[in-house]
């Protein structure tokens, strides 16, 4: 869905500033403020911090973006992809992230949803783990 259309559709205003921030997070799908920052300043950008953290703040009431871990303080953005499902795991020491998708967690939601009574419309699996090289 266009950007136009999915603010117009949440009674919220376009600008061009959110059309480029729009285009920069689905390029970088996961990423936090400075992030984002040196990835526009690299295109020759210049968005104030308050605009950016606005747009943040917006993307995720209209579900473009979420946050997915908070590590130090610092919060970890995602793109909200509906074509590409996935999982994430995250290092609980050094903060990093991968993606994988395990179509058998998601069964095992569906009959969970189900059991309940439930349909399920979305799903979030964040696991917390030690990565290789924090393990040694």
């Amino acid at each position: 869905m266009e950007l136009k259309e999915i603010l117009k559709n949440a009674w919220k205003s376009y600008t061009e500033e959110r059309e480029i921030i729009f285009w920069a997070i689905k390029n970088l799908h996961h990423f936090d403020y400075s992030k984002l920052q040196n990835f526009l300043e690299k295109q020759n950008v210049n968005i104030s911090r308050a605009s950016i953290f606005r747009t943040f703040n917006l993307f995720v009431e209209v579900w473009i973006l979420e946050n997915i871990c908070n590590r130090a303080w610092v919060i970890i953005y995602e793109y909200i992809d509906e074509d590409n499902h996935h999982e994430h795991m995250k290092c609980k020491n050094c903060g990093k992230i991968i993606e994988f998708d395990d179509s058998e967690i998601h069964k095992y939601l569906e009959i969970i949803a189900k059991k309940h009574n439930f349909k399920l419309l979305k799903h979030s699996v964040n696991l917390e783990w030690l990565c290789e090289d924090c393990n040694k």
